[in-house]
């Protein structure tokens, strides 16, 4: 298998995200990078152009100025070599939005692993800070800020949520009730 730390991402082929319709098809482990150069994300692929095409992550690199690097791979690479290729260059390059669990909760929070963005609206807000330049302090706020207003309003759903099972249950006895009522005039 390919020994990973001799992978050196800055000499590999790339294009602006932008430009990702000029991407080869081609199997490929794939590396989003920053501006700075920072891996963000690894994936892997088995035609690198149609997995650009609408890539799930679109969204979140779409705001951002990166670059999509990439490592083409033999043809007949099987798909288990090829995962483990991709998993290898993970624990290796440890990137930003690719964590040990990418399970994110109803705030776009990551559960477990490393702290990970994924709104749309916050990576636009963080890079447009960036950009002008914001502080790093600055740049966390906004994020923080974003993730509890979205917290809370997720919290204030759940109680309405509650209030409307409470009162469906409420409803339900009172139809019984009535029923059983109706039932009883029948009778008499």
């Amino acid at each position: 298998m390919l020994d990973v730390a001799t992978i050196q991402v800055t000499d590999l082929p790339c294009c602006n995200i932008e430009q990702r319709g000029d991407l080869p098809e081609c199997k490929a482990i794939y590396f989003v990078l920053s501006e700075a150069g920072r891996i963000l994300y690894i994936g892997k692929s088995v035609n690198l152009f149609q997995r650009w095409i609408g890539h799930h992550r679109l969204p979140q690199f779409g705001e951002m100025m990166v670059k999509i690097a990439w490592l083409e791979l033999s043809a007949d690479v099987d798909n288990a070599a090829l995962h483990a290729i991709e998993k290898e260059c993970i624990k290796h390059f440890k990137p930003l939005t690719n964590g040990p669990s990418k399970e994110v909760d109803d705030t776009g929070i990551a559960i477990e692993g490393h702290f990970c963005i994924t709104d749309p609206e916050v990576i636009k807000s963080l890079s447009s800070a960036v950009h002008s330049g914001k502080t790093l302090n600055h740049c966390i706020n906004v994020a923080l800020r974003h993730y509890v207003t979205r917290a809370e309003k997720a919290n204030r759903y759940m109680v309405l949520k509650q209030k409307m099972r409470d009162q469906a249950v409420q409803l339900s006895r009172l139809t019984d009730e009535m029923v059983a009522m109706a039932q009883e005039a029948e009778n008499a």
